[in-house]
């Protein structure tokens, strides 16, 4: 099954229990071809950039769904012959294709843990006294290497020199200019 996104517009004119149907229609089109609803998205009634079929206002509707390769052509014909639907758009999406908003949810559901070191702590003796080198966190670490690696690369573009040819000026012609025959 491939990752699919689509984009609709419903026409604005008609009433909202309407487009919730026209919204349910067409994610029961796709439960009932074999396919999966990973996300919708209402965006609601908006303003069009230019009036289609003499209608200035939509309502949007973004979709991200998984089906078989050969379904995509079917919806594409019957968004084309519903008379409420003005405009859409089917892409196919790489796989392990995430929505953003569903990307942006798993993000702040699962806040960072924080890494604590341990200290292992031993009995002193009189005779042994060892120092722990402190522990420098892999951040630190790769912040510090990225640095020099910046460093380097930009003493190497201090050291080219960029050399431009001299710019040729057209070579003038030697032909006498015409005269005026009104002078």
């Amino acid at each position: 099954m491939n990752n699919y996104e689509v984009l609709y517009v419903i026409d604005g004119t008609i009433s909202d229990e309407a487009i919730q149907e026209q919204v349910q229609k067409f994610s029961d089109l796709v439960t009932n071809n074999g396919g999966e609803i990973v996300d919708i998205n209402e965006w609601g009634k908006r303003r069009l950039a230019y009036q289609i079929n003499y209608k200035s206002e939509g309502y949007y509707v973004l979709m991200n769904f998984k089906s078989d390769p050969d379904f995509p052509v079917e919806l594409e014909r019957i968004f084309g012959i519903t008379e409420s639907i003005v405009r859409y758009m089917v892409e196919r999406k790489p796989d392990g294709y995430v929505p953003p908003k569903k990307a942006a949810r798993a993000k702040f559901e699962k806040p960072k843990e924080e890494v604590k070191p341990e200290i292992k702590t031993t009995p002193a003796t009189d005779e042994t006294i060892v120092e722990k080198a402190p522990v420098v966190p892999e951040a630190i670490v790769k912040e510090t290497a990225n640095e020099a690696i910046v460093e380097e690369t930009v003493a190497e573009e201090k050291k080219v020199e960029i050399k431009v040819p001299a710019k040729k000026t057209p070579a003038k012609s030697k032909a006498k200019p015409a005269e005026d025959p009104t002078e």
